[in-house]
């Protein structure tokens, strides 16, 4: 009697993510975002932190609402999504060239600033009823219209409120400017929903081919008696 054993494929561990944000004028909705989708985070004390930590981590919110940053700052960027890392970034200071942090922040600025609206597409939209309303807690700049990547929202105006690729995702607005606070909760769950699909494991594949090779194989071999 042969035993037949069906591989089913198995995800990959649970992520681990590291958060940071650099100040924030209202409350920001990713660490409850986070908490919902992931369970745990750990939060970085500063961004020489975020920097020297983040390799050990698969997934990344940076939120850079308040200060302004050079490209050695963030130097572990590129690194991180060459390993496999995925990563929410948002930063204020429209002057900057965010290719210098990474090339994979392959968006730039419009110049246009602190649209109050947005509306959201697919496959940020569950759950979401356009548009979104924003405002502002206390900033100078608390959205920045963006051009580049896959358009994810659209300001008002026409501009990208948010750019995405298979492993990065840019806000063009703060984390803490929702008008509707558990409405900008359920568009960070679906960023983070987004990032954290699940993928086999590399080696769960191969055992799921060679389980489906040797089944096969079995099944020839009943036809050929």
């Amino acid at each position: 009697m042969v035993a037949l054993f069906v591989l089913l494929p198995v995800t990959a561990p649970h992520a681990s993510v590291l958060y940071f944000s650099d100040g924030d004028a209202g409350t920001n909705v990713f660490p409850t975002a986070i908490t919902n989708v992931y369970g745990t985070f750990t939060t970085a004390a500063s961004a020489v932190d975020f920097n020297s930590n983040l390799l050990s981590y698969n997934v990344a919110v940076l939120l850079l609402q308040n200060l302004t940053y050079n490209a050695t700052d963030f130097s572990n960027i590129t690194p991180f999504i060459n390993s496999g890392g995925k990563i929410i970034f948002t930063y204020w200071q429209t002057g900057s060239t965010p290719s210098s942090f990474s090339p994979y922040l392959n968006y730039t600025y419009t110049g246009d600033v602190n649209d109050t609206q947005v509306n959201v597409f697919a496959p940020f939209n569950t759950g979401i009823t356009n548009p979104i309303d924003l405002y502002n807690p206390g900033w100078g700049i608390f959205s920045m219209g963006l051009n580049g990547m896959t358009q994810g929202a659209q300001f008002s105006n026409g501009d990208t409120a948010i750019a995405y690729s298979s492993q990065v995702i840019v806000n063009g607005f703060l984390g803490d400017v929702f008008d509707d606070y558990d409405v900008g909760v359920q568009l960070a769950m679906n960023e983070l929903n987004y990032l954290a699909t699940p993928v086999p494991e590399p080696g769960t594949m191969l055992l799921l081919s060679s389980g489906l090779a040797g089944l096969a194989g079995f099944r020839r071999r009943l036809f050929r008696k």
